[in-house]
C-alpha cells in the first residue's frame, strides 16, 4: 500500500483516537486527507502535470535519456511545470 494513503489512514485514526464522534471524526479527517485542497487527489494531479513536455532541444534519444524517461517520467532537462506541461488548474474542486 502506498505510504501516502497509510498516512492518511493513520491521521484519520489518531483524530478518530481523540474525538467524542469516531465514526465521524475518521470520516472527516480521511476525506480532508485525500480529497482537500492539499489532499493527496490534488498533490498527484498536480506532480502528474509537471515535467510532461515532449520538447527538448538538448535531448538525443541516447541510452542515458531513455533511462530518465523511464525512471522518472520526464526529460533530463525538462523543468516543472514549463510552458509545455499544460494547465493543471481545472483539476482543482
Amino acid at each position: 500500500m502506498n505510504y501516502d494513503v497509510r498516512s492518511a489512514i493513520a491521521n484519520a485514526e489518531q483524530s478518530a483516537a481523540r474525538s467524542s464522534n469516531p465514526h465521524q471524526s475518521f470520516i472527516q479527517e480521511l476525506s480532508k486527507q485525500i480529497l482537500g485542497p492539499e489532499g493527496l487527489r490534488n498533490r498527484y494531479l498536480s506532480q502528474a502535470d509537471e515535467s510532461r513536455g515532449t520538447f527538448d532541444l538538448t535531448a538525443p534519444v541516447t541510452s542515458f535519456e531513455q533511462s530518465k524517461v523511464l525512471g522518472t517520467g520526464s526529460f533530463s532537462g525538462d523543468i516543472g511545470y514549463g510552458p509545455g506541461d499544460g494547465d493543471p488548474t481545472f483539476k482543482k474542486r
